[in-house]
């Protein structure tokens, strides 16, 4: 499926499946931090008003409070693969919005449009507890949807729907530390 929907599609995308394995953070150190990064990815993909800058510092702060640096030192194994979901999320939006703003990127993003990254996600999906068929499912509705609806509100309920319609029930793995 990689290569059938545009960039902005990707972002949506990632940032759906992202979603229905962040209850894989929930009760864990930084989850908040995890659900506002992701908040920010979508102010970006819904209105703009966030800077490539911007989440590319979430991403990988200075300061070593980014996802990045969250994600490699969580010891859960499925909160980390969730992490990483948040991570490929957070990058990916920020190379996006670095596009459209410049078309320069910062030497952390050049592989962020890259298979390799897709591979990472994809990885760190399926040990978070998510499946390619999902991936699949969510990419083809994506492909048909018109651009008004690649929203937080239609997106997150829709990734949620598919997850149920696939598996039979609602995904929360990892929940215990």
């Amino acid at each position: 499926m990689k290569g059938a929907l545009d960039g902005f599609r990707w972002a949506v995308l990632y940032l759906g499946l992202t979603s229905t394995v962040m209850p894989s953070l929930y009760g864990f150190e930084n989850e908040e931090f995890a659900a506002q990064a992701v908040a920010a990815c979508w102010r970006w993909v819904e209105q703009g008003d966030v800077s490539g800058k911007e989440l590319l510092d979430l991403y990988h702060a200075e300061d070593d409070s980014g996802v990045d640096t969250i994600m490699y030192n969580e010891r859960n194994d499925c909160a980390q693969n969730a992490w990483g979901c948040v991570g490929v999320s957070v990058a990916y939006t920020a190379y996006c919005a670095y596009m459209t703003e410049n078309g320069v990127l910062p030497e952390l993003l050049e592989l962020a449009n890259s298979r390799e990254l897709f591979d990472a996600f994809l990885r760190c999906f399926q040990k978070a507890g998510g499946d390619q068929s999902l991936l699949d499912l969510l990419g083809s509705r994506l492909m048909g949807m018109h651009e008004d609806h690649l929203r937080r509100r239609w997106i997150d309920p829709l990734a949620m729907e598919l997850l149920k319609q696939n598996s039979g029930e609602v995904f929360i793995s990892g929940y215990e530390k």
